[in-house]
This record gives C-alpha cells, structure tokens and sequence, in this order.
C-alpha cells in the first residue's frame, strides 16, 4: 500500500470549510484505492502572518519538502492582501 504525506493548510474565515470538505473527498479517494496518507495540520493562515509578519516560520520552505503534497486553500493570500488594503 502506497503512503503519502500531506500537509494541509485551510483557508481563514468563511472558506475554512471548503478544505475541510476536500478532506473528506481525500479520505474516500484513499480508501478507494487502498492509499494511506498522513496528513499534517500547518497553521500558517492570515492569523500566523498578523501575529509573526510571515506566511509561515523560517524553516516552513524546509518543513513543505518533507511532504508528498500540501493542501491549501487559495483565500489564505486573498483574505491578506485585502486586509492590509490591497487587492489581488
């Protein structure tokens, strides 16, 4: 059986949910075809960035490549960019 690891990233606010569900779709596409995967929750949404002044920590371009794939939610940089007053 094929094994993955899969770093996941929701999105903030009302678009959370929308990676929750693509989950979901995951985890049926696994059981399907006999995959496992592992999946690694990464904080590194707009409440990290309003907090630390970065979209993820130092060492987080060294963190991704331990991953087979990263799941994120593309509002993570829109919701950003429209706070701090530009627009994408």
């Amino acid at each position: 059986m094929k094994s993955y690891r899969i770093a996941f990233i929701p999105g903030d606010g009302v678009r959370q949910e929308v990676a929750l569900e693509a989950k979901k779709v995951l985890d049926t596409i696994s059981a399907k075809h006999e995959l496992e995967h592992g999946i690694e929750h990464l904080d590194w949404g707009c409440d990290y960035y309003l907090e630390h002044q970065r979209m993820m920590p130092e060492d987080g371009l060294e963190k991704r490549m331990a991953f087979n794939a990263i799941a994120i939610q593309p509002t993570i940089i829109s919701r950003l960019t429209i706070s701090k007053g530009h627009w994408v």
